[in-house]
């Protein structure tokens, strides 16, 4: 990985992360300990929202599963700047980039690159876990995004303008 990048989790609103369809015993803030887990709970699909406290740049993400888990997520989208997405949602935007995970890209040594033009001044990351290796539930064990910062922009400093 560029030295120019680094793990964003310091600029995650990590009280602000939140997750449709997730276990209440597993929940979505599992995957930022150090030995947590998020588990789905009606099906396989999830949906993540991450909200960064700043802008950032996306140059790569790490989905930590169980290696020959059948309830290691296998098909992710990526969309930016879409805070409020559900799953009524998902048919009808476009992913900023779709992911089919290997085996091998689940262990925490392991990173996907991202397309880091489609990456660029993200306030939110929107994470869709379509499917698995099969299982009736999804399991992931550790979720790291990889960028920099765009300094000068705290997104809490935002105010919402008009009525």
């Amino acid at each position: 990985m560029s030295k120019h990048y680094r793990n964003l989790e310091k600029n995650i609103d990590k009280k602000s992360v939140r997750c449709l369809n997730e276990n209440t015993h597993f929940p979505v803030q599992n995957l930022f300990l150090e030995h947590g887990e998020l588990q789905s709970l009606d099906d396989e699909q999830l949906i993540i929202h991450i909200p960064f406290t700043e802008m950032v740049s996306l140059w790569s993400i790490n989905i930590v599963s169980t290696p020959a888990n059948y309830a290691s997520p296998k098909i992710i989208h990526l969309y930016k700047n879409k805070p409020n997405m559900t799953f009524l949602d998902v048919d009808s935007h476009i992913p900023t980039q779709t992911i089919e995970l290997q085996e091998e890209e689940l262990l925490e040594e392991r990173h996907c690159l991202l397309k880091f033009t489609s990456f660029q001044k993200i306030s939110h990351l929107t994470i869709f876990i379509e499917d698995n290796e099969g299982c009736e539930i999804t399991s992931v064990n550790k979720l790291s995004i990889f960028g920099k910062t765009l300094k000068g922009m705290n997104m809490k400093d935002l105010k919402k303008c008009g009525g």
